[in-house]
């Protein structure tokens, strides 16, 4: 099996067992007030939120921001609702747009993988080219500069910057004394300077992240950070129960960890199945073979008996 037909698996499964699915997206985004785009790759396209509409409205609405590594949980975040994805950038992401058309797109650049200002450039380029509608980005402030300046949205990160945690002593809440929350304050203010267009907020004080939004042009996307931001963000495998131990700011919705589980005995369960009828000599029977209503077989056994050497 290809590579892209092993990252389609999932979703095609989905489109042949419940077709049912993908015709309820349809109605959905259907249903939506879409906005036509022109893409930076030189594409038309459609969606139900842009740039322009988050900074338009911040402070007058509530977003909601999650994650999707696969097509499947892409097309189920678009079905049910959410306005923003924050994507990686990864080889999938043509696959992740093409299951959630119309989603906007935040794509996360890995910090270690883009270590110089023309990597970040190209990388940033490539992505916006493949359907990103803005990049998230935790690097150096002159290249969120460099990247403003090319047009190109950027949403910075303060507070806890996990891939930065060292410089704090560890995964913390940061921001709960004065001169943490100046910290924070003062590099919201450098990401405004640098034309950033929106700022996540990760595991900040509640009270904090409403005096930052308030006085903060960036739209602000609180995870872990309480209520007062214009984005709530949350990855979607806390939504679904998947992650264990569940973050204490993350809550979970369901429990596909069990349902996982489950999955897993009945997989091995079928696969015992078959084990044990191959065994006893029940399968495969008549219903699951080519039928050799020509005797061919009787054909070919006299051939062979009459090709052997005298």
């Amino acid at each position: 099996m290809t590579a892209r037909r092993k990252r389609h698996a999932g979703l095609e499964n989905v489109r042949r067992v419940r077709p049912e699915a993908f015709q309820n997206q349809k109605s959905y985004t259907e249903s939506l007030s879409m906005y036509r785009v022109y893409t930076m790759g030189g594409h038309h396209a459609s969606r139900k939120l842009t740039v322009g509409h988050l900074i338009e409205t911040k402070g007058q609405r509530r977003y909601t921001q999650s994650t999707a590594p696969t097509p499947v949980e892409a097309m189920a975040t678009e079905a049910a609702g959410v306005d923003m994805l924050s994507i990686d950038y990864a080889e999938n992401l043509d696959d992740l747009r093409e299951a959630a058309p119309s989603i906007f797109f935040n794509v996360a650049m890995p910090l270690t993988d883009f270590a110089s200002a023309d990597d970040i450039m190209r990388g940033a380029m490539d992505a916006m080219s493949r359907g990103a509608d803005g990049i998230y980005y935790c690097g150096p402030l002159a290249w969120v500069e460099q990247l403003a300046k090319a047009d190109i949205p950027v949403m910075g990160h303060a507070g806890l910057v996990p891939r930065k945690s060292l410089w704090i002593g560890g995964l913390r809440a940061f921001g709960k004394t004065i001169d943490e929350a100046k910290k924070i304050w003062g590099h919201v203010r450098d990401l405004e300077n640098a034309g950033a267009y929106a700022v996540e907020l990760e595991v900040v004080p509640t009270e904090v992240t409403r005096v930052i939004s308030e006085n903060t042009s960036l739209v602000t996307s609180s995870i872990g950070s309480g209520p007062h931001a214009d984005v709530i963000y949350q990855f979607v495998q806390d939504i679904l129960g998947e992650t264990d131990p569940l973050p204490r700011h993350a809550k979970a919705y369901d429990d596909f960890a069990d349902r996982y589980f489950t999955l897993q005995d009945a997989r091995i369960n079928a696969i015992k199945s078959f084990v044990a009828e191959v065994q006893a000599g029940e399968f495969p029977n008549t219903e699951h073979v080519v039928d050799d209503r020509y005797d061919v077989a009787a054909d070919l056994s006299n051939f062979i008996e009459r090709s052997r050497p005298v």
